[in-house]
């Protein structure tokens, strides 16, 4: 096994140690042992320690932000140096690809070290990170095979109006998975070809359900991996 797919199945193993299969009703053993962990450390709690994070400060049209889903914070789980913390107030930057969360006196906010996090969850959704310089990847499929998502919200200035006014450009990429090795999905011929030899039971999967690409790209990438999956079990 190569170190990039090694450290894929570490990664993914945390995943599902961590955002998976926590039981529905009573107090996670882990969470609670952390509680009690968080309480005698205070301000020395790892969590809390990171470099000083600004807002953007600009006028965006249309109240637009550069953070995932919304320009509170949030309730979320994060996983930092091995330890799972809950109910962490978190905000991710889409922008600067940066987790940000209070300091322990809830006055300022701070960027956590993101060679320090594994992973984290913030609106039900899932968050993992590979590598120092790839940053972090939206969960947005689990089977045998992943689905990868990568969204940067991009500062554009708009031309030609009075004040200066900026707005966002959102640019997502997605990235299949199959036994550690991940493969950029641009167009529906890269979709298709990472299925190999089930490509064309896939692809009539796709035409007898109206599954479109080009109409809705994250939509018809979900459908046809998950049909894949169920193809290749």
């Amino acid at each position: 096994m190569t170190r990039n797919c090694l450290r894929i199945s570490l990664l993914l193993c945390f995943y599902s140690c961590f955002f998976r299969g926590t039981p529905a009703t009573g107090q996670n053993p882990d969470s609670a042992l952390l509680s009690i962990y968080q309480k005698n450390e205070g301000d020395q709690a790892a969590i809390y320690n990171g470099r000083q994070y600004l807002r953007p400060v600009y006028s965006f049209e249309k109240n637009a932000h550069v953070f995932f889903e919304t320009d509170k914070m949030v309730r979320g789980s994060v996983i930092y140096q091995g330890l799972r913390y809950d109910s962490v107030n978190l905000i991710y930057d889409e922008n600067s690809d940066e987790l940000v969360t209070n300091d322990y006196n809830v006055t300022d906010l701070v960027t956590l070290f993101k060679e320090r996090v594994t992973g984290f969850s913030i609106l039900g959704q899932n968050f993992i990170r590979l590598g120092n310089d790839s940053g972090y990847f939206q969960v947005l499929y689990q089977g045998p095979s992943l689905v990868l998502k990568k969204e940067i919200k991009k500062i554009v200035e708009k031309p030609d109006v009075p004040r200066t006014l900026y707005f966002i450009e959102v640019i997502p990429s997605y990235y299949f998975s199959r036994n550690g090795s991940y493969q950029k999905i641009s167009g529906k011929e890269s979709l298709l070809k990472v299925f190999g030899d089930r490509r064309k039971e896939v692809n009539a999967f796709m035409k007898a359900n109206k599954v479109k690409f080009k109409k809705n790209r994250e939509d018809a990438i979900l459908r046809s991996v998950a049909y894949y999956d169920q193809l290749t079990r």
